[in-house]
């Protein structure tokens, strides 16, 4: 199967995703409890976003693909684009 070209937007936000998935990872290291605040502060963000409905999809799908990442072992692979 042909890879996929991942357009600039995407680009950003693997990079993004990838960046915020090591610094949540590199704080629950020293404080095991950040991962789960972490977690609960982006979903209040992504259900503030998605009713408030002055969010961008792509806004929305960059904090998917961080919940992803942070839950993953593998944080560079976000989810697959449907």
């Amino acid at each position: 199967m042909a890879k996929r070209h991942k357009s600039d937007l995407d680009e950003v936000k693997s990079a993004v995703t990838a960046l915020a998935a090591c610094i949540v990872q590199t704080l629950a290291e020293s404080d095991p409890s950040f991962q789960g605040r972490f977690e609960a502060r982006l979903a209040e963000w992504y259900a503030t976003l998605r009713e408030e409905g002055s969010y961008d999809i792509h806004a929305l799908e960059l904090l998917t693909w961080i919940r992803h990442a942070v839950r993953s072992d593998y944080p560079l692979q976000p989810p697959s684009i449907t």
